[in-house]
């Protein structure tokens, strides 16, 4: 368990040199949705009604801070793959080692 939460610690400083620090601090933001999906599914936990009315506000929230090129047009800037990759793999295994 340690492994993952050390994996995602690297993965947010190669998010970091690669993304904008507000792109690189988004996956952290969604690690606890991912929790609570794996906890939902692997543990069988039920989550309050709330933490599913939430899902939506924290996904939008996150998607403002991204500001993605196919809803806000050719404004927003152009980000690096590797970044993104590191980013998704900071929130995988960010949810994953809490």
């Amino acid at each position: 368990l340690a492994a993952v939460g050390t994996g995602a610690i690297y993965s947010f400083f190669l998010t970091a040199s690669y993304l904008p620090l507000a792109d690189a601090a988004v996956p952290s933001f969604i690690a606890p949705l991912i929790t609570t999906l794996i906890a939902s599914w692997a543990l069988g936990e039920r989550p309050h009604w709330g933490v599913w009315c939430a899902f939506p506000v924290c996904l939008a929230g996150a998607t403002l801070v991204i500001q993605p090129s196919f809803l806000f047009g050719d404004a927003s800037r152009a980000l690096s793959w590797v970044g993104i990759l590191g980013g998704v793999a900071q929130a995988i295994l960010g949810g994953v080692s809490k």
